[in-house]
């Protein structure tokens, strides 16, 4: 054959014939792979010719464009609700049957996020379900099932705001666990609070007009302070407490007639007489009051009982009976009187 030597040509044979570039572009030869995504195998000879090939494990995220790969693009399961879980080798389709880590230790677990692993977790002493009595304990994984209970929580509780029911005095809404008959309920009627005790109402708290409320006592009062009245005082000893025209104040006494009465003797009485005889009396006062609200106090010897009647601005009477019954006999009892205004 002949061949351009670069100056001449020249006779050569096939055996002389060596070819360094056959499309007359360098570089576009591939010697190697520049990274782990590709790898390349053979010699580089007719036997066995070079080949590149994708890596195992070679696609990464920085191989794949965003959203490149698509649900048609994978595998369709082989049972409908199969799920795709990593066994750490490769991605293996599962059912919810296979799905492990998620067990409660008793029934009623309730999960909740884990801090920093969110993985889902169970305290049942914090927070716990009654599935069979349909009761949610906080604080105690026994919650209490009486009474119609639907929220146990032990320990304090904070709210913006809170609506009860009605209740009533065998039942108040606000009751006590050892004791549900016993608390504050709704007073049937509005801008009515009353209380209860052993099932019955011992006290309601009613709107009076715009600004006043009024408290009703069913049954006894024991103070064991002092009473203060409109102006906030606690009076001195021997006052009363008189209504006025806004409420209620202290008040001392004045003495307006007194006297010990002995029948069929000279009494030495002071600003009264006393006529009548046998336990039938009655008391005339020297100087007739204002009114006939004045204050009386009789006080008799002991198996007798006094009591006064028809009383005025100057009179009143006073019987005195036997506490036995029958006639009160002779001798006749002695008695005494006080008369107070104000």
């Amino acid at each position: 054959m002949l061949q351009w030597d670069g100056t001449d040509w020249v006779y050569i044979t096939e055996a002389d014939i060596t070819v360094t570039e056959v499309d007359g572009i360098i570089g576009n030869e591939v010697t190697d792979a520049t990274d782990a995504t590709l790898q390349l195998n053979g010699t580089g000879t007719n036997a066995d010719p070079l080949t590149l090939d994708v890596a195992p494990l070679g696609i990464t995220d920085a191989e794949l464009a965003a959203g490149a790969v698509t649900l048609p693009k994978m595998a369709p399961g082989t049972t409908a609700g199969q799920l795709l879980q990593w066994d750490g080798t490769d991605w293996v389709y599962i059912t919810e049957a296979d799905i492990t880590g998620f067990a409660g230790t008793e029934t009623g677990s309730i999960f909740f996020a884990a801090p920093a692993t969110f993985e889902p977790i169970e305290n049942n002493a914090a927070f716990f379900w009654d599935n069979t009595n349909n009761v949610l304990g906080i604080g105690t994984n026994t919650p209490d099932t009486a009474n119609n209970i639907k929220l146990h929580v032990i320990g304090a509780t904070r709210s913006g705001g809170f609506i009860s029911s009605d209740g009533g005095p065998n039942f108040p809404s606000y009751r006590f666990d050892s004791d549900p008959n016993t608390g504050m309920f709704w007073g049937g009627a509005a801008d009515q609070l009353a209380f209860s005790v052993g099932g019955n109402e011992a006290l309601r708290i009613r709107e009076e007009g715009t600004t006043d409320s009024e408290i009703v006592i069913n049954g006894s009062l024991e103070l064991t302070e002092q009473l203060l009245d409109e102006n906030g005082n606690t009076g001195n000893e021997g006052d009363v407490l008189r209504a006025t025209s806004t409420g209620t104040e202290w008040s001392a006494p004045q003495i307006v007639a007194m006297g010990k009465y002995v029948p069929s003797s000279a009494n030495n009485l002071q600003g009264a007489t006393v006529t009548g005889s046998a336990g039938n009396y009655q008391v005339i006062l020297n100087n007739p009051i204002a009114s006939a609200d004045y204050i009386i106090q009789l006080t008799v010897e002991n198996t007798y009982t006094i009591n006064f009647a028809n009383q005025t601005a100057d009179t009143f009477d006073v019987i005195i009976t036997k506490t036995e019954g029958g006639a009160i006999g002779s001798p006749l009892p002695q008695w005494f009187f006080t008369i107070s205004d104000f």
